[in-house]
């Protein structure tokens, strides 16, 4: 796991530099989505703990084009004066889910572990 973080965040910047100065980015973005495809295919054929390593890095490299590819086209789609509306709106979605999904795990979790009197969470169930 630690190979693919060091991967995936060496790799964002340097996407973004591509998207920036390419004009052909929905090619680029499929091109990862590909190659993504091809590393899930990929590991069902080896075997050995290197081999997925290096399968495993390369699709972590290849997963750091997604946020700029999405940035990026969302920039052409609605210009940069309506890009800082469209990212706000996003940010808000993507932490209320994380919140939601925050909720969802801490409650069944402490509902079990804990007794009934002691959870403020469990009492609500």
């Amino acid at each position: 796991m630690c190979v693919q973080y060091i991967f995936a965040v060496g790799a964002g910047p340097t996407f973004g530099s591509i998207f920036d100065k390419t004009r052909y980015k929905r090619s680029v973005l499929s091109l990862a989505f590909l190659l993504t495809a091809l590393t899930y295919v990929a590991i069902g054929m080896f075997e050995t703990f290197w081999e997925l390593v290096f399968i495993f890095a390369v699709q972590s490299a290849v997963s750091g084009a997604y946020i700029p590819g999405v940035n990026a086209l969302g920039l052409g789609l609605v210009g940069p004066l309506g890009f800082p509306k469209r990212a706000t709106r996003n940010e808000i979605y993507r932490h209320g889910i994380l919140d939601l999904r925050l909720i969802l795990t801490v409650v069944p979790t402490c509902s079990n572990f804990m007794p009934r009197h002691t959870c403020p969470a469990a009492r609500a169930w």
